[in-house]
């Protein structure tokens, strides 16, 4: 399970979730096993801007290089063995004051994984993260690259932009 989401341990001290946080240093990301103490921790629900980091790959092609993510935890230091995965986009955490990796592929074995920390539910308050059009737009994208290794969804009207949130339901957003 840890090699497959790469990076996703959450809880606990390092010692009981093996593997290091993915840091971006100098433009590469890499495994940093400098850190110590927690694994996985988040501040406060608030609206993040995401980052495109490989603004070309099938999944964020069309869609803007940064967008405002609504109302979600920005989760960070997440621990794993950090293997076979590329970060295609990211967030500056307010807690470590580093970008942490928000969408990433993860290759294991044969296959390939689409690993997305964003979209957390705590209960019916928190559906804010999930009904963003964003999150939306990249799951469904992530998920079509890895079963088919394309992506045919277009970029639905009312995506967010840098400036603004855009919130709807999930059977309200208009494909393209």
């Amino acid at each position: 399970y840890n090699r497959m989401i790469a990076v996703g341990g959450w809880g606990g001290r390092k010692a009981e979730t093996p593997g290091y946080p993915l840091r971006r240093n100098a433009g590469a990301w890499a495994a940093d096993p400098a850190p110590d103490g927690m694994s996985g921790s988040h501040g406060p629900r608030w609206n993040f801007p995401v980052h495109a980091e490989l603004p070309d790959h099938p999944i964020l092609k069309g869609l803007p290089p940064v967008w405002k993510h609504a109302n979600d935890e920005l989760y960070n230091s997440l621990r794993g063995p950090c293997k076979s995965v590329s970060v295609l986009a990211y967030a500056h955490s307010k807690v470590t004051g580093t970008e942490e990796p928000m969408a990433m592929l993860v290759t294991c074995g044969k296959g390939q994984l689409f690993h997305l920390p964003m979209g957390h539910v705590g209960g019916p308050e928190d559906l804010e993260a999930v009904h963003c059009v964003g999150f939306q737009t990249l799951f469904a994208r992530g998920v079509e690259f890895v079963a088919t290794g394309k992506v045919t969804i277009g970029k639905p009207e009312g995506f967010p932009t840098a400036e603004r949130v855009s919130v709807v339901a999930p059977d309200e957003v208009r494909w393209r």
